[in-house]
């Protein structure tokens, strides 16, 4: 997610649309522990504060909490259709929905310096959950890994522990590694530079169905 404006540049929520018309980076609910810990005692406005307060969020939406703070503290909505076009004309543009942070949050921010690479926060919730998010001035990426028991003909999905589906790596190292190598290398293409402005683009790959799960936004 751009920071300061709301594109969503990658979205990842699951493998295959045909056996799960569900998105788990845009619907779907997962335990947050501690992965918005880095806005605790900080004033924030809505939606910022609902947000932090979700014991569930979704991973655009903890990404979102973060392009807001390496946005010093300005919230930008987000989405993920920037322009509709047909023959040559425009039907549609987006224009960025903004909002402003409080004066007094804005000094109390953790945020990565215009020239520095990126920040990172790894956080979890137990075995349950574990998440990354990795953000600069320039982008913020989310990821989130969890596990759930396949719904059956008589019971819906239900959560699962983490235990053994990363190998011997904790969970928490599974996501940082996954999301350092996203940034490496699926980050640099999501940007397309013109006259040194970056431009909205967006791209989604929908979901499908696993024991374990990981969604990025």
């Amino acid at each position: 997610m751009v920071p300061g404006d709301g594109a969503i540049r990658l979205l990842y929520g699951g493998a295959d649309y045909a056996r799960q018309p569900f998105n788990d980076a845009l619907h779907g609910a997962v335990e947050a522990g501690t992965a918005l810990e880095p806005l605790t005692g900080i004033r924030l406005d809505q939606p910022l504060d609902r947000i932090r307060h979700n014991p569930a969020p979704t991973t655009v939406q903890v990404a979102t909490a973060y392009a807001a703070l390496a946005a010093n503290g300005h919230y930008a909505t987000p989405y993920t259709v920037a322009k509709i076009t047909r023959i040559g004309h425009t039907l549609y543009t987006t224009h960025p929905a903004i909002t402003p942070a409080p004066a007094q949050t804005t000094t109390r921010l953790r945020i990565p310096a215009p020239d520095s690479p990126r920040a990172t926060h790894t956080g979890s919730a137990a075995n349950r959950t574990a998440w990354t998010t990795t953000y600069n001035p320039r982008l913020a990426l989310t990821t989130a890994l969890f596990a759930e028991h396949p719904a059956t003909t008589t019971k819906p999905a239900t959560p699962a522990l983490l235990t053994g589906l990363t190998g011997t790596q904790p969970p928490t190292k599974a996501t940082a590694e996954m999301t350092a190598d996203l940034w490496g290398s699926i980050i640099p293409g999501a940007f397309q530079s013109l006259g040194g402005r970056v431009t909205p683009q967006a791209r989604a790959v929908l979901p499908g169905p696993s024991r374990t799960q990981r969604s990025s936004g």
